[in-house]
């Protein structure tokens, strides 16, 4: 289209107007008044520039500057390919682009209901729709060149998956046994997601039970289940929650045992956490799997330990689901105080020297000796299990005190020997 310019002054005006592309010779005329006309047979995506020349009887006169850039669009070819997903109360469509020039075609679909849905994807997704009534689905793409033709198909929405009913929750030691009533909607395609509350620990089964486990000990939980399709998207609503149940579990970890030493015994104790259900004992064992204590309490004292001898512990949680054992005790080397127990003591005389030697319990940790011998009162202070001392030579019974010293004790014999003559 155009806007024409007056004629000079005695130039008689124009009769029509000539439109032309110089570089493809494409044009159209229009008979004046007319100030437009259609250009055809042009190339889709080919680019042209018009100009106009008014025409009269004398001729054509000048022509106009060049219009802009012009480039014809083709009406968009019909999409392909649709496919169709029935859902639950809805439908998934989806189809292969058609060809199109230089602009994206938007793609409406229309239902026969009257619903649509408008996007420039090659899919979408209505719902609200009745199970019970079967619709038609007709597509178009469409640009600035025009609307290509429909492609149709029909389908009728699913019926939407139900939740199961009778639910039922039942403790099996520390897992949860979950039961219901299967759904007769979908026979042979249903699968069933069991989800825990409060958390959301779920288990998913194919038949109606299902073990849930990991739960908490001591949290009361109950549970429900949900229905979902072999290919239908998403799962029904919940069911009704089930019974409530305390969930049951293994002994909280009893920690590294501490321990005291209240030589000869060693009382060993240790913390816990709560246990459900409660701790019926707890067995303390040697890092040989000997068994020293067993207690409901979480201490205990061990005794008859052999000085000297080094020992460590662990300890086991028992309740009645399982057992849970903590970590080994720091090693210790048990102790006590001297004893005169076993003590045999002997007495050489060579001259005036007389050697006093004994024998003994090993004692832990170890003892300083003191021997005394009267009526002199000669006395020798030692670790090792012999000493010396010398006497008169008229001297021909002596009395001995043996006495024994370590950090946690002190203890003493007297004996009376005869040592014969020098």
């Amino acid at each position: 289209s155009w806007v024409p310019t007056a004629p000079p002054p005695g130039v008689a005006g124009a009769t029509s107007f000539a439109v032309v592309d110089a570089a493809s010779g494409a044009g159209c005329v229009a008979t004046a008044p007319a100030t437009s006309c259609v250009v055809s047979g042009l190339t889709d995506g080919q680019s042209y520039r018009f100009v106009v020349s008014a025409l009269n009887a004398a001729g054509a006169g000048p022509s106009s500057l060049p219009s802009v850039v012009t480039t014809p669009l083709a009406v968009p070819g019909s999409p392909s390919s649709l496919g169709i997903v029935p859902l639950p109360g809805g439908v998934q469509l989806s189809w292969l682009a058609g060809s199109y020039g230089g602009v994206a075609p938007t793609y409406t679909v229309t239902l026969s209901n009257g619903a649509t849905c408008v996007t420039m994807l090659t899919g979408c997704t209505l719902t609200g729709l009745s199970n019970t009534t079967t619709y038609t689905a007709s597509l178009v793409a469409q640009t600035p060149g025009g609307v290509s033709a429909p492609l149709t198909g029909t389908f009728t929405p699913l019926i939407e998956p139900t939740a199961p009913t009778n639910v039922v929750a039942k403790v099996s030691g520390a897992r949860v046994s979950v039961t219901w009533s299967p759904v007769t909607a979908y026979p042979g395609a249903s699968a069933y997601v069991v989800t825990a509350l409060p958390g959301s620990l779920t288990c998913t089964s194919s038949t109606t039970t299902c073990v849930v486990t990991g739960l908490t000990p001591g949290v009361r939980y109950h549970f429900v289940v949900a229905t979902t399709v072999v290919g239908i998207p998403g799962s029904s609503v919940p069911s009704a929650p089930s019974n409530v149940v305390l969930a049951l579990g293994a002994p909280w970890r009893p920690s590294m045992p501490t321990l005291t030493p209240h030589w000869p015994h060693l009382a060993i104790s240790w913390r816990t956490g709560p246990s459900v259900p409660s701790v019926t004992r707890y067995v303390v064992r040697l890092s040989t799997s000997k068994e020293v204590c067993i207690t409901r309490a979480t201490s205990c004292t061990v005794t008859s330990l052999r000085p000297g001898v080094r020992y460590a512990f662990r300890v086991t949680a028992i309740n009645s689901v399982g057992s849970t054992t903590g970590q080994r005790s720091v090693v210790v080397r048990a102790a006590a105080p001297p004893t005169t127990s076993g003590v045999r003591l002997a007495v050489r005389r060579r001259g005036s020297t007389v050697r006093v030697s004994w024998r003994g319990p090993g004692i832990f940790p170890s003892p300083t000796y003191q021997v005394v011998v009267s009526p002199a009162h000669n006395r020798c202070v030692v670790r090792a299990q012999q000493c010396s001392v010398t006497v008169s030579p008229q001297t021909h019974r002596i009395s001995v005190t043996w006495s024994v010293r370590n950090r946690l004790g002190y203890t003493r014999i007297k004996r009376s020997f005869s040592i014969g003559p020098a």
